[in-house]
């Protein structure tokens, strides 16, 4: 892999929960950072549509990252202050541990209109 092709930094989250401080015992969920990890990102696509009476529009991006053994597709993915659910992941190079593709596509939850 080429180090060269990998221009984009990304941070790499996974979903945590735990009970609240407060006294309802509610689960609260946050995402922190995992690592943050030179990536290349390619936007593949995009749609738009009406769900209901609500309109959505969804942004798909392939990233490729340096292998880790860690990453799952719970995970999230934040580039340039966007969110993006992890789809997919396919490991390449030699032995499949050379880097990892990711797909993903944009969180709505997390990046409003």
């Amino acid at each position: 892999m080429r180090a060269g092709s990998l221009t984009e930094r990304v941070a790499l989250k996974r979903l945590d929960t735990a009970l609240s401080s407060a006294s309802t015992g509610a689960l609260v969920e946050s995402w922190p950072v995992v690592a943050t990890v030179w990536a290349k990102v390619d936007p593949t696509g995009g749609s738009e549509g009406v769900a209901g009476a609500q309109r959505f529009a969804e942004t798909q991006i392939a990233v490729r990252i340096r292998f880790r053994a860690d990453v799952l597709v719970t995970w999230r993915l934040e580039w340039r202050g966007q969110s993006f659910d992890i789809k997919s992941l396919v490991p390449g190079g030699h032995g499949l541990r050379e880097w990892i593709d990711l797909v993903a596509t944009a969180s709505p939850a997390e990046n409003p209109e």
